[in-house]
């Protein structure tokens, strides 16, 4: 297992995953073995996806999904979760990549985002887009699994015993905690 493979998220599965040509898919929702039968799931799970709205210009306590009823909302493509808790509404735009995402935000393209918390907290700090912030809470949080294609199952156990010591040990946690921490601390920018 060595490969990473970062092409969008649905051909990378369909295409490459699912068909051998990769070893597995990191970090995915619990469901997707369903979809395809030739990844095998590491049963436990290895990290969570926080769905967070970020903003510029508005001020709310979020209240689930339909709170952004009347909002012009942006999403990533292929975001099952996010789709799944967008549909019905007719007043969401989506876009191909989380770079773009922030973009349109920042220029006043749409109202509210939709992304994974760390990866909106990433993005801010890397575009140095300081105007955005989060609003709270959530919109939940979904376990998140890697899975091996069936050519590699003889390492399911064993992958799957390394993830458990991790969390077992606290180092799962601890891992998470000083991301943040680094996504959190101010910037100084220079010019």
């Amino acid at each position: 297992l060595h490969r990473v493979d970062r092409r969008q998220r649905q051909m990378c599965i369909r295409d490459r995953s699912s068909s051998g040509h990769v070893d597995g898919e990191l970090q995915r929702i619990y469901t997707l073995g369903d979809k395809y039968p030739s990844l095998i799931r590491v049963p436990t799970s290895f990290s969570y996806f926080e769905p967070t709205v970020f903003t510029v210009k508005h001020d709310f306590t979020v209240k689930g999904w339909k709170s952004l009823a009347g909002y012009q909302i942006g999403a990533v493509r292929g975001i099952k979760l996010i789709e799944s808790g967008l549909q019905g509404m007719d007043n969401v735009h989506y876009v191909l990549g989380s770079n773009q995402l922030l973009e349109m935000l920042a220029r006043n393209r749409l109202d509210v985002i939709i992304t994974a918390r760390f990866n909106g907290l990433y993005q801010i700090r890397e575009l140095k887009l300081d105007r955005i912030k989060e609003l709270k809470p959530g919109l939940g949080k979904a376990k998140l699994y890697h899975y091996l294609h069936k050519k590699n199952r003889h390492l399911v156990a064993a992958l799957d015993k390394v993830i458990k010591a991790m969390k077992t040990s606290g180092e799962l946690q601890r891992l998470r905690a000083v991301s943040y921490t680094h996504l959190t601390l101010p910037t100084i920018y220079s010019v």
